[in-house]
């Protein structure tokens, strides 16, 4: 259910997989928080988790406190993420 899900998405302004995957999270109405990683503090924060690559998306169910991180835009992975 999307009302339970929390996702974040990391992303740069020149990668077209990271413009691709926001604009299929906004024409599927699923509410994200968008993390530049050209902000150095963000940038930071993904190589300190060890992340080499964007877009990485993490998304929480905010009843179990389960999380998935996903690398890429796997356009199938989503949907069955988020039943649609």
């Amino acid at each position: 259910m999307l009302k339970n899900k929390k996702t974040t998405v990391y992303f740069a302004e020149y990668c077209i997989h990271c413009s691709n995957l926001k604009d299929w999270l906004k024409e599927n109405n699923i509410p994200f928080t968008a993390l530049n990683t050209e902000d150095p503090e963000i940038s930071k924060e993904l190589v300190d988790c060890g992340v080499q690559a964007i877009p990485f998306t993490v998304i929480t169910d905010q009843k179990t406190g389960e999380s998935q991180e996903i690398v890429g835009f796997n356009k199938a992975k989503f949907e069955e993420i988020f039943s649609l």
